[in-house]
C-alpha cells in the first residue's frame, strides 16, 4: 500500500499527491505518479476522505496493464484494417500507399475514440483504502 496526500476532492474522485519512496522505483505502476508535472494522480475516494486527508492507495496493476494491452491490440488490428482497405480497394482514388496510410491512421483514431467513449472502469482507478491521518479542513 501507498501513502498520499488529498489535494482535491470531486465527487467519489480525490486528486491526490502520493509520498515518493524507495518503492516507487520497483513499482510497475510509476509512470501514473511519476507521468504528469504536479505529480498528481486521480483516485476513486469511495471512503470520504476529505481535502488535506493523509491517506492509504491501491494501484490494481494486473488490471491496468490486461486494459493497456487490449486496448493497444485493438488499435492495432483496427491499423491493420484501415491499411489493408487503403491499399487493396482505394477508396480515395490516390497513391495507394497513401490512402492505405490515411485509412490506417483513421482507423484507428475512431477505434480509439470508440474505446475512450465506452467510459472509464472503476476498478482501473487507484482506490484510496485508509485515510492514515485526518487533516485540517482547508
Amino acid at each position: 500500500m501507498d501513502v498520499a496526500k488529498v489535494i482535491d476532492v470531486k465527487g467519489q474522485m480525490a486528486v491526490i499527491k502520493p509520498e515518493f519512496t524507495a518503492a516507487c522505483e520497483k513499482c510497475e505502476a510509476r509512470s501514473l505518479c511519476l507521468g504528469n508535472k504536479e505529480g498528481t494522480i486521480e483516485a476513486l475516494n469511495e471512503i470520504g476522505a476529505k481535502k488535506g486527508d493523509t491517506v492509504e492507495f491501491e494501484i490494481k496493476v494486473e488490471k491496468l496493464n490486461v486494459t493497456l494491452i487490449l486496448i493497444s491490440s485493438i488499435a492495432l488490428i483496427a491499423l491493420l484494417i484501415g491499411a489493408l482497405i487503403g491499399y487493396y480497394w482505394n477508396p480515395l482514388n490516390i497513391d495507394r500507399s497513401l490512402s492505405g496510410g490515411v485509412l490506417a491512421l483513421l482507423f484507428a483514431g475512431i477505434a480509439l475514440l470508440l474505446l475512450k467513449n465506452k467510459g472509464r472502469k472503476k476498478e482501473l482507478y487507484p482506490r484510496i483504502t485508509r485515510i492514515l491521518k485526518e487533516g485540517e479542513n482547508v
